[in-house]
């Protein structure tokens, strides 16, 4: 049952991408260390290393091949996580008027949840396909 295995590492990893794509989103606009947490992708390690300033930082999914088949995914800190932007109207402006931000582009983060969704499709219909296969071999040996 490899072919299911690798199946189902795919559905895992295009999971990851579509949460971590939607943290993204959530905390786009981000500039303020003294709210609430940032959202954090689901069992995902901190974006926001203790030592950090509280904002958030966003994340990417990095995958890699497993031996015997199938992918790992796991989350990795945006480099650069950070960008400024010119925006005085913002309350945590400096004097300048530029702002702190996560280095979020919404149109890049869609584009992620369109390919999420898409691999998230392939690797269900690879499950599928298995499991149909397996039946058709259980009903050939009865």
């Amino acid at each position: 049952m490899i072919g299911l295995n690798v199946a189902v590492s795919g559905l895992n990893a295009a999971e990851k991408r579509l949460d971590a794509a939607a943290a993204n989103i959530v905390n786009a606009r981000d500039t303020a260390p003294t709210r609430a947490p940032p959202v954090q992708p689901v069992a995902g390690p901190s974006a926001s290393p203790p030592q950090d300033d509280g904002l958030y930082r966003p994340v990417d999914v990095w995958q890699s091949t497993v031996e015997g088949g199938g992918t790992k995914a796991q989350y990795v800190e945006r480099q650069p996580a950070r960008t400024t932007d010119f925006a005085p109207d913002e309350p945590m402006a400096n004097s300048e008027g530029l702002v702190d931000r996560p280095n979020v582009g919404f149109s890049t983060e869609f584009v992620d949840m369109m390919l999420a969704r898409r691999a998230y499709e392939a690797a269900l219909k690879a499950v599928q396909v298995g499991d149909e296969m397996l039946g058709t071999t259980i009903d050939a040996r009865s």
